[in-house]
């Protein structure tokens, strides 16, 4: 990336010379294209683990409570991202809904080692009675892809260090 900034006098006569300053920088980090509405949101690259091999994903993090509540609402396509991946300070059993949401979503639940706990397919509610969609136990970590986006469900999770 080059950037070039070129200082000159305002309303006065100078006699100084122009100056301009030109800095090279280079960047092994790819740019990630979030969609409007999650620039706020933490992204990071999650692995997920099949019985044929692992698949890398970058998502977006919704660790606090304000980002769990926004989740994918609004949201009209995924941009650079391949989901949502929602952490919990705890084992939890609540239920996520699709209010607002647009996208017909698979919800992934894992349990704090990783392992998988359950999944549901969603499908968008632009109407104020959306029904809730509830795990089959325990979990601390949810992760929301487009439907049909992984063809089959993963084993487990790996966890960041």
């Amino acid at each position: 990336m080059t950037i070039a900034l070129l200082v000159t006098g305002g309303c006065s006569e100078s006699t100084a010379p122009d100056i301009t300053t030109t800095t090279t920088t280079s960047s092994t980090t790819p740019v990630v294209v979030v969609p409007p509405g999650l620039e706020t949101f933490e992204t990071r690259q999650i692995t997920l683990v099949f019985d044929a091999g692992d698949r890398e994903l970058l998502v977006a993090v919704a660790d606090e409570s304000s980002e769990r509540s926004q989740g994918l609402m609004r949201v009209t396509e995924l941009a650079g991202l391949d989901g949502m991946l929602f952490e919990f300070e705890r084992l939890t059993e609540g239920g996520f809904w699709m209010k607002d949401t647009v996208l017909p979503l698979t919800l992934i639940h894992f349990d704090e080692t990783g392992s998988f706990v359950s999944s549901v397919d969603m499908e968008p509610c632009t109407t104020a009675d959306c029904p809730s969609y509830y795990p089959a136990g325990p979990y601390r970590f949810a992760l929301e892809v487009v439907q049909g986006s992984l063809e089959r469900l993963p084993v487990r999770l790996l966890l960041p260090e």
